[in-house]
């Protein structure tokens, strides 16, 4: 998952042809098929997310999320899709994969309330290193490729109000509380030996999640005022280590905390202008 395949190779002159061919194609359909120019066996974000969509928190089963992300795994072209891993314990479920080529590597991690054993946290995150379509928001072409990172969740809240006082500490708390969920769902989906399987690409892709949360938590403990723009349209912007600019969007409703990062589709980099803006 390293930025080496974007940049190795003998010939970068051929890359560089290649790429431009790819974005003309893009043109010219008006990136209306995307099958055409993702280059990854034809994977399209809408289609690794599906489980993610179609099973709702505290409606669907351990067993229903174990059949249904099965039955995506299998319904896969194994010559493009490349790796893909189901893992389970007492209450986690999770499915993984990669494509042949090593370029995209998504999961879907669903965490389960262990007395009702009904799903009470979801997550799916998508890596693409050479990203030739936006996933998400209004569809456009990016030239050049580039990698690119979007994660998206829902969490259950504990009920009763939190400790913190204001509006903002509240929000900062609440980033805080899902980086420790998923943190831990994951390392439970990935430590437990009655797995009976290593998912490493569940480790690395969590291993990552756990630096984006971090980077975005430091500016909020740097700038705690931008955390009233974490349920505005566009979010709080960030700076990621090495995916440079990227947005965090925090909102909440009926008990559930629903957040969405999107990384490398945007050249926006927090400032210190942004705090003062964000107070008017």
């Amino acid at each position: 998952m390293g930025d080496a395949r974007m940049t190795s190779g003998p010939r970068p002159g051929y890359q560089v042809g290649a790429s431009a061919l790819l974005f003309l194609i893009a043109l010219l359909s008006g990136c209306s098929s995307p099958r055409w120019v993702l280059p990854h066996g034809g994977l399209s974000y809408g289609q690794l997310s599906a489980d993610y969509r179609r099973m709702p928190l505290q409606q669907t089963g351990t067993l229903e999320v174990i059949r249904t992300v099965q039955a995506s795994g299998a319904s896969l072209d194994r010559t493009r899709a490349g790796r893909y891993l189901v893992t389970q314990t007492d209450t986690v479920v999770a499915s993984s994969g990669q494509t042949s080529d090593g370029l995209k590597s998504w999961f879907s991690l669903f965490g389960f309330d262990p007395y009702t054993l009904t799903a009470v946290r979801k997550y799916f995150l998508c890596i693409d290193e050479l990203t030739t379509i936006s996933p998400v928001g209004p569809r456009r072409c990016l030239f050049p490729p580039r990698r690119t990172l979007v994660f998206e969740c829902e969490v259950m809240l504990p009920e009763g109000p939190g400790d913190a006082e204001t509006q903002e500490a509240r929000r900062i708390a609440t980033v805080r509380q899902i980086a420790r969920r998923l943190r831990e769902d994951v390392q439970r989906a990935t430590n437990d030996p009655a797995s009976g399987a290593s998912n490493a690409t569940l480790s690395a892709c969590g291993a990552l999640m756990n630096q984006v949360f971090r980077d975005a938590l430091l500016e909020l403990d740097r700038f705690p005022a931008l955390a009233r723009r974490l349920d505005s349209d566009k979010g709080m912007p960030f700076t990621h280590i090495s995916l440079d600019g990227g947005r965090i969007r925090l909102t909440t409703r009926n008990g559930v905390a629903v957040t969405q990062v999107e990384l490398g589709l945007d050249d926006v980099s927090p400032e210190p202008a942004l705090v003062a803006r964000s107070v008017r």
